[in-house]
């Protein structure tokens, strides 16, 4: 499975490794993009082909969903445009990058199989 990051979650490069680790040892990719989208077009163009996207702040516009048959999860820690998901059979989750009780995104990955 293609995975990634959209934008920078202000982790350590240690901790994102960490958090990372799993997802990779089952083989799955993952590409991490350490800027923000300067536009919506940016944000098209990163999740263009992945299976899974992880986002933070950064809107995720309608068109990232419907110009991308292979998406099949996204992971929104904060906020987005998650309109169309349902009816492009998209799973999503909201929660934050680290909460109080230590998980984060990229450890609710791994239950993808």
């Amino acid at each position: 499975m293609k995975i990634a990051l959209l934008e920078p979650l202000n982790v350590s490069e240690e901790m994102l490794r960490e958090m990372a680790a799993p997802v990779l040892e089952r083989g799955h990719e993952l590409t991490v993009y350490d800027t923000k989208a300067d536009s919506p077009q940016e944000v098209i163009r990163r999740a263009q082909g992945m299976d899974a996207v992880i986002i933070a702040n950064t809107p995720f516009p309608a068109e990232a969903v419907t110009e991308n048959p292979a998406l099949k999860y996204i992971d929104v820690a904060f906020t987005g445009d998650l309109n169309n998901k349902h009816r492009h059979n998209i799973h999503a989750t909201f929660l934050n990058p680290c909460n109080d009780e230590g998980h984060s995104i990229l450890q609710q990955m791994n239950n993808i199989p």
